[in-house]
This record gives C-alpha cells, structure tokens and sequence, in this order.
C-alpha cells in the first residue's frame, strides 16, 4: 500500500518535472528551463525495494531525454556548457513539426544564419562509455524546419533584391555623404 500511494505521488511529480527540465510550451519557455538538474539521486534504485518500482521516471520520453542533455554537464571531455545543452533542448524538443516562428520574427537579418545553423544540425555522442563520450555536431538533413522559418518570417534584407533606381539614390546618398566628410576634413585642416 505504501508503494502504491509513493507511486502515485511521484506519478503526480513527472508534469512538475517535466516544466522545470524541459518546459515546451514555448521557446521562451525552455530556455529558461533548468539546464542543471542531471538527476534525482535515484541512480541505485535496483537495490532499493521501494524505488524499484519508479521506472516511470525515465519511461517519459521527454523527461529522460532532458536528463541525459543535463548529464552532460560531467562528461569526460570537459561536459557541455549550459549553452550547448540549450542547443541541443531546443533542436530536440522545439524545432520539431510546427514550430511557432514568432521569437524569430523580428529578429536582426544578421542572426539568421545562426538560427539555420541551429535548426539544421543535430549532436551525436561517440564512445560507448556516457561518462567518456564526445559529441559532435553534425548536419541533420532536415530542410523542413529551414522552410517553416523561411517562409514564416519575412524578412527584407534576406529575401530582396534592390532595383537599378534604389541603387542608383543609394550610391548617391553615399557620396553625398562622402563630400560632405570631405569637406569636413578640409575644415579641420
């Protein structure tokens, strides 16, 4: 009867986790998520009569894939930054299917190959021994996520092109600008 009611009790804890580690509802949201917590010191349950029984822990998908981001924190090669731990949170858990490209919609021009950068790679671990592996980044040939951000955020500077007339006014405004630099230098002369 006390398993049961521990178990019901712990079942009840999985959601909290599961927003604390990993929250998905949105971007925001998981990046501000707990990027630390690498367990809950339940790695000896075999041997625990009691704790046997909370596999349910790391039957959640999501929640035992946050887990095994955080513990990279402590691998044998330094252990991932926070930052690199972020990365791979949100390549695993929101640049899924349809995402919400709203955080990217008023972003600077300049910070989108670094978000195709993001969206297009994924991690993979090389050793055998988890305390010991290395990850790389490697391209995860899914052009899918590259075409929801593409087509969703708008944004000038990528998508076009100036005609003849604007940059003709531009190239005029530039020396303009560049005689009147000039002539301020003669100024100060």
């Amino acid at each position: 009867a006390f398993q049961d009611i521990a178990q019901e009790q712990l079942r009840l804890v999985v959601p909290s986790l599961k927003h604390l580690i990993c929250n998905v509802s949105n971007f925001e949201s998981l990046c501000q998520s707990n990027h630390h917590l690498r367990s809950l010191g339940m790695e000896h349950r075999d041997s625990d009569p009691i704790l046997r029984n909370f596999t349910f822990l790391h039957s959640d998908p999501t929640l035992k894939e946050a887990f095994e981001i955080n513990k990279r924190a402590i691998s044998y090669n330094g252990g991932a930054s926070v930052f690199k731990r972020l990365r791979h949170k949100l390549r695993s858990f929101y640049f899924r299917g349809e995402f919400d490209v709203q955080p990217f919609v008023k972003m600077d021009a300049k910070l989108m190959p670094n978000v195709l950068e993001l969206v297009t790679k994924t991690e993979i671990s090389v050793g055998g021994d988890e305390s010991r592996d290395k990850y790389y980044e490697v391209s995860n040939d899914d052009l899918g996520s590259i075409y929801r951000l593409v087509r969703n955020c708008h944004l000038p500077e990528l998508f076009t092109f100036p005609s003849p007339e604007s940059k003709e006014q531009y190239i005029q405004h530039i020396e303009l600008e560049n005689a009147k630099l000039k002539q301020n230098n003669k100024q100060l002369m």
